[in-house]
């Protein structure tokens, strides 16, 4: 039975959606084989001038000897092993030189490969389209909020005049939150998604507190940007505290009929993550 060479083969090594590395992997094995062949050439005829007739080995060793006396201190006679040695040495080196160099261009060749955007880069995640779901005044603000989606987690980001903040995170549960803070002069903005469960959300930031209702974005928005079906949204904004410890803001996620739905979630202005403040 006939064995093709592709079964042969072994696995490449390298990432199949870099190509250009079986590229350079081509030629450095064939500049590392030109090498070998130019040194064994070298050993050759090194070998074949370290081993001369008689009356040739006697000639030289007179003229050696003349040149020696001329120059008022004998010549120090070549060792049989120098010159394949150096040889090697220097074959050696340049087989380091070229493997260090290679790398380099790679490295060079596959940044400009990725940062061009003609090959996919494999270690940033795929962002969908943006979606701007929902846009609004609050006292003297203008606020907008968008969606994307970024590999397998959902962004929202929230801009506030020339204020944006935002955030990524997996798609909430059917009754979970995902909330971030975001601060105007004025105003104190609580904003986020949720699962399809959660109708409403109640926010209380210090001795303030305020309830609003979540919303769905609309069906060419979750089509264009490619969001989660059944997953909400929301928007709320209180005045800024007056003291500079700016507390967190404690988002109650609400269900049908006014129940409350799990813990509620800590949002903090520093990050936006959840957490203590």
């Amino acid at each position: 039975m006939e064995t093709r060479m592709s079964e042969m083969l072994p696995e490449p090594w390298h990432d199949p959606e870099l190509p250009f590395l079986d590229v350079l992997e081509q030629d450095l094995r064939r500049k590392a084989e030109r090498a070998e062949i130019r040194h064994q050439q070298r050993q050759h005829f090194s070998s074949t001038w370290q081993r001369p007739s008689h009356s040739t080995a006697a000639g030289g060793a007179h003229l050696s000897d003349r040149a020696g006396t001329s120059q008022g201190s004998p010549s120090k006679p070549r060792l049989r092993g120098d010159l394949p040695r150096t040889s090697i040495r220097i074959a050696r080196r340049s087989l380091i030189l070229l493997a260090l160099l290679s790398l380099i261009g790679a490295s060079a060749y596959g940044a400009s490969k990725v940062f061009s955007g003609s090959t996919p880069n494999p270690l940033a995640p795929r962002q969908g389209a943006y979606a701007a779901v929902a846009s609004g005044r609050s006292g003297a603000d203008t606020w907008k909020l968008g969606l994307y989606t970024r590999g397998n987690e959902l962004c929202r980001v929230l801009a506030v005049g020339e204020v944006e903040a935002s955030q990524c995170a997996e798609p909430p549960s059917a009754t979970g939150i995902e909330a971030t803070s975001a601060e105007s002069p004025a105003r104190r903005y609580a904003f986020g998604v949720t699962g399809a469960g959660v109708l409403q959300v109640h926010v209380r930031l210090g001795n303030q507190s305020a309830t609003v209702a979540t919303h769905l974005p609309g069906q060419r928005q979750r089509r264009t940007a490619g969001l989660p079906a059944g997953m909400r949204f929301y928007v709320v904004a209180l005045p800024r505290p007056a003291d500079d410890g700016s507390p967190e803001a404690l988002v109650q996620g609400i269900g049908a009929h006014g129940k409350a739905l799990a813990r509620p979630v800590p949002s903090c202005l520093e990050t936006g993550e959840p957490g203590h403040c």
